[in-house]
């Protein structure tokens, strides 16, 4: 686990442990979650890249990938609005390369072989997503190709998986980068200049002349000295008319109605959550349960002490002070939470 020590450039030793969370708002209807289990429709494609069809769950786990790098890397789940934007662009930009790029790249004749990345990876051409990769830099600064063999010999020490979800994620991103290297040497290589291009330079450049002009400005005569007649001034508009076409206009007034939950809809969801809670507490399999029920997945993350106050901090009170297995109903505003300790387990680790 010391390369991920390293990969995050943290110090300390933690104990963590794997949760389920059960979220249902008042503002969301229980019965629209279902309509996740409905994902093979084409009613909940986000889009198409090339003609194929990207369904929401194949985004969202391609997002849930992307999110355990980010978490890989800097050591935390945490993540503000912007970082969160910036992993599903990643996420769809994956996609684009997979079903797009990549194979229409190939169709041209580009290959990356085997032989080829493990020169990128661990030879003498590396790829800058090596090079420059924090977690393969000495003291000093410089590419230390020890550090990629400890991280490539620590994967399969490691339980977590999250070692060769990251070199999985370097591999990857070398292969495509590769790709779009190999594919600009193609542009630039085939600009040239042919020799009828060439002659015709040539002789642009060889030909000079010397002119003489005379500048006159436009208004040379006094603005009195100029009659425009009401024939002359329809003539023109008949010949401008699309110079003076505009576009449909609209006044548009309106009014805003807040929606909040009534006393009946806070009842009804309570009675909801209620009888999904006895469920959750004995569910065997929580993913399809989550799914069905739940504003929040199943989250395969080892949180340690204080993370999940950033969801709620009666939670992150109940979990890492050792009060059972499954959580009382807490409410907080318009949401309710339930959460149930699937695992614990002790990690040790010092940071370089």
């Amino acid at each position: 686990m010391a390369v991920l020590e390293k990969i995050r450039v943290k110090f300390g030793v933690t104990i963590s442990v794997l949760i389920a969370l059960a979220l249902l708002s008042f503002i969301i209807d229980p019965s629209t979650l279902e309509s996740a289990l409905h994902s093979m429709s084409s009613k909940y494609d986000v889009g198409s890249i090339n003609g194929k069809a990207i369904a929401y769950t194949d985004y969202l786990e391609e997002v849930d990938r992307f999110t355990g790098i980010n978490e890989v890397v800097t050591g935390s789940s945490v993540q503000n609005e912007q970082m969160q934007k910036q992993l599903r662009d990643a996420a769809w930009q994956d996609l684009v390369d997979r079903y797009l790029f990549v194979k229409n790249a190939k169709a041209a004749g580009l290959t990356v072989g085997n032989a080829e990345m493990v020169d990128l990876t661990t030879g003498t051409n590396l790829s800058p997503v090596i090079a420059s990769n924090g977690a393969f830099l000495d003291e000093d600064g410089n590419f230390s190709a020890a550090r990629v063999a400890d991280l490539v010999l620590a994967i399969p020490s490691d339980e977590s998986g999250r070692l060769q979800l990251y070199w999985n994620y370097l591999e990857s991103t070398v292969y495509n980068q590769q790709f779009y290297a190999k594919y600009g040497a193609l542009f630039n290589a085939s600009s040239y200049m042919n020799a009828l291009e060439k002659d015709l330079n040539v002789a642009q450049n060889n030909v000079t002349a010397n002119v003489d002009y005379v500048l006159v400005s436009y208004p040379f005569a006094q603005d009195s000295t100029i009659e425009v007649s009401s024939a002359e001034i329809k003539k023109y508009y008949n010949d401008h008319k699309e110079f003076f076409r505009q576009g449909n206009s609209r006044d548009i007034e309106y009014v805003v109605f807040e929606v909040v939950p009534s006393a009946e809809d806070i009842s009804a969801t309570n009675d909801q959550f209620a009888e999904a809670y006895s469920q959750f507490a004995e569910a065997d399999n929580l993913k399809a349960f989550l799914l069905k029920n739940s504003d929040r997945q199943l989250s395969n993350y080892w949180y340690k002490a204080g993370e999940l106050n950033s969801i709620n901090s009666e939670i992150n009170d109940f979990v890492f002070n050792g009060k059972g297995n499954v959580s009382p109903v807490i409410s907080t505003g318009e949401t309710f939470y339930a959460a149930r300790v699937i695992d614990t387990k002790p990690i040790s680790a010092r940071f370089m």
